[in-house]
Protein backbone atom coordinates (compact mmCIF):
# COMPACT_ATOMS: atom_id res chain seq x y z
CA UNK A 1 0.00 0.00 0.00
CA UNK A 2 1.29 3.43 -0.92
CA UNK A 3 0.97 6.81 0.74
CA UNK A 4 0.23 8.45 -2.61
CA UNK A 5 -3.40 8.13 -3.69
CA UNK A 6 -4.01 6.39 -7.00
CA UNK A 7 -5.24 9.62 -8.60
CA UNK A 8 -1.80 11.22 -8.25
CA UNK A 9 0.45 8.41 -9.41
CA UNK A 10 2.61 9.01 -12.47
CA UNK A 11 0.80 6.32 -14.43
CA UNK A 12 -2.52 8.17 -14.14
CA UNK A 13 -1.25 11.71 -14.81
CA UNK A 14 -1.37 12.67 -18.48
CA UNK A 15 1.88 14.17 -19.70
CA UNK A 16 1.32 17.11 -22.02
CA UNK A 17 3.66 16.93 -25.00
CA UNK A 18 4.45 20.02 -27.05
CA UNK A 19 4.21 19.57 -30.81
CA UNK A 20 7.50 19.64 -32.69
CA UNK A 21 6.45 22.61 -34.83
CA UNK A 22 6.06 24.79 -31.71
CA UNK A 23 9.53 23.82 -30.56
CA UNK A 24 10.87 24.94 -33.95
CA UNK A 25 8.96 28.22 -33.77
CA UNK A 26 10.34 28.80 -30.29
CA UNK A 27 13.88 28.20 -31.52
CA UNK A 28 13.39 30.61 -34.42
CA UNK A 29 11.98 33.22 -32.00
CA UNK A 30 14.91 32.76 -29.63
CA UNK A 31 17.52 33.13 -32.37
CA UNK A 32 15.62 36.00 -34.01
CA UNK A 33 15.31 37.93 -30.75
CA UNK A 34 19.00 37.47 -29.96
CA UNK A 35 20.26 38.49 -33.42
CA UNK A 36 17.77 41.37 -33.59
CA UNK A 37 18.76 42.66 -30.16
CA UNK A 38 22.46 42.53 -31.08
CA UNK A 39 21.79 44.38 -34.32
CA UNK A 40 19.58 46.99 -32.58
CA UNK A 41 22.19 47.55 -29.86
CA UNK A 42 24.88 48.17 -32.50
CA UNK A 43 22.61 50.55 -34.39
CA UNK A 44 21.74 52.52 -31.24
CA UNK A 45 25.42 52.75 -30.21
CA UNK A 46 26.42 53.99 -33.70
CA UNK A 47 23.60 56.57 -33.73
CA UNK A 48 24.64 57.71 -30.27
CA UNK A 49 28.11 58.54 -31.62
CA UNK A 50 26.69 60.83 -34.30
CA UNK A 51 24.40 62.77 -31.99
CA UNK A 52 24.18 61.69 -28.36
CA UNK A 53 20.54 61.29 -27.43
CA UNK A 54 21.29 59.27 -24.32
CA UNK A 55 22.39 61.38 -21.34
CA UNK A 56 24.75 58.58 -20.27
CA UNK A 57 28.26 58.80 -21.76
CA UNK A 58 28.90 55.45 -23.44
CA UNK A 59 32.59 54.64 -23.92
CA UNK A 60 33.47 53.46 -27.42
CA UNK A 61 37.21 53.16 -28.03
CA UNK A 62 38.71 51.03 -25.27
CA UNK A 63 39.98 47.50 -24.88
CA UNK A 64 39.58 44.92 -22.16
CA UNK A 65 42.30 42.40 -21.33
CA UNK A 66 40.94 39.35 -19.53
CA UNK A 67 44.22 37.42 -19.36
CA UNK A 68 47.77 38.13 -20.47
CA UNK A 69 47.79 35.27 -22.96
CA UNK A 70 44.45 36.30 -24.56
CA UNK A 71 44.25 39.11 -27.11
CA UNK A 72 42.49 42.24 -25.86
CA UNK A 73 38.77 42.49 -26.62
CA UNK A 74 37.28 45.67 -28.12
CA UNK A 75 35.17 47.54 -25.61
CA UNK A 76 32.46 48.42 -28.11
CA UNK A 77 31.70 44.73 -28.62
CA UNK A 78 31.31 44.18 -24.87
CA UNK A 79 29.05 47.23 -24.51
CA UNK A 80 27.00 46.02 -27.50
CA UNK A 81 26.61 42.54 -25.97
CA UNK A 82 25.50 44.06 -22.66
CA UNK A 83 22.96 46.31 -24.39
CA UNK A 84 21.74 43.35 -26.46
CA UNK A 85 21.11 41.36 -23.28
CA UNK A 86 19.02 44.21 -21.84
CA UNK A 87 17.05 44.61 -25.09
CA UNK A 88 16.52 40.83 -25.23
CA UNK A 89 15.13 40.73 -21.69
CA UNK A 90 12.78 43.63 -22.46
CA UNK A 91 11.59 42.04 -25.73
CA UNK A 92 11.01 38.66 -24.09
CA UNK A 93 9.03 40.21 -21.23
CA UNK A 94 6.92 42.09 -23.79
CA UNK A 95 6.23 38.79 -25.59
CA UNK A 96 5.19 37.13 -22.34
CA UNK A 97 2.81 39.96 -21.45
CA UNK A 98 1.24 39.91 -24.93
CA UNK A 99 0.85 36.13 -24.74
CA UNK A 100 -0.85 36.45 -21.35
CA UNK A 101 -3.25 39.08 -22.71
CA UNK A 102 -4.26 37.11 -25.80
CA UNK A 103 -4.30 33.66 -24.11
CA UNK A 104 -5.79 34.02 -20.63
CA UNK A 105 -6.00 31.07 -18.27
CA UNK A 106 -9.15 29.09 -18.90
CA UNK A 107 -10.81 27.37 -15.99
CA UNK A 108 -11.45 23.68 -16.19
CA UNK A 109 -14.61 21.95 -15.00
CA UNK A 110 -13.09 21.19 -11.59
CA UNK A 111 -11.48 24.59 -10.96
CA UNK A 112 -12.92 26.91 -8.35
CA UNK A 113 -14.22 30.33 -9.29
CA UNK A 114 -12.89 33.67 -8.13
CA UNK A 115 -13.63 34.52 -4.51
CA UNK A 116 -16.28 37.17 -4.02
CA UNK A 117 -14.91 40.46 -2.79
CA UNK A 118 -18.16 41.96 -1.45
CA UNK A 119 -18.47 40.03 1.80
CA UNK A 120 -15.55 40.44 4.12
CA UNK A 121 -15.02 38.98 7.53
CA UNK A 122 -15.68 41.41 10.32
CA UNK A 123 -13.11 42.05 12.95
CA UNK A 124 -13.40 39.88 16.06
CA UNK A 125 -12.14 42.72 18.27
CA UNK A 126 -14.91 44.76 19.88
Amino acid sequence: MSRVPGAFRESTIKKHQVAAIWRGIGLILLVGLTVGAFWLAGYVLDRNLLGPYLPIPIPQNFTVTLAKWLPPLPGKLLVQIGAAILIDIFAYSLLVVLYAIFNPIRRGPKDAGQPRGGRRRRSLVR
